[in-house]
């Protein structure tokens, strides 16, 4: 089994988010990163960065009539003068 680049151990880290390695790349990342930290470190702050992103996808923003109030206001007073 060849030993995979940086560049590919990328290419696999992100493809991992979605399900998407086969058994042998999956052993090949593990073994990347067995020997890789920077890589390692990538992977951990992808695992993080979705991870946030998932949470922020399941909550709901909505802005107050204060605030809608104010961001008309200020596009408003930004306006030129004609």
């Amino acid at each position: 089994m060849k030993t995979i680049s940086c560049k590919e151990a990328v290419h696999f880290i992100l493809r991992q988010e979605e399900g998407k390695l086969s058994l042998l790349e999956r052993i090949s990342l593990w073994r990347h990163l067995a020997i890789c930290s920077l890589c390692k470190i990538f992977s951990s702050q992808n695992k993080e960065i979705n991870a946030a992103l998932k949470i922020r996808k399941k909550k709901q923003y909505a802005l107050t009539h204060e605030e809608k109030e104010r961001i008309i206001q200020t596009i408003l007073d930004d306006r030129p003068e004609h």
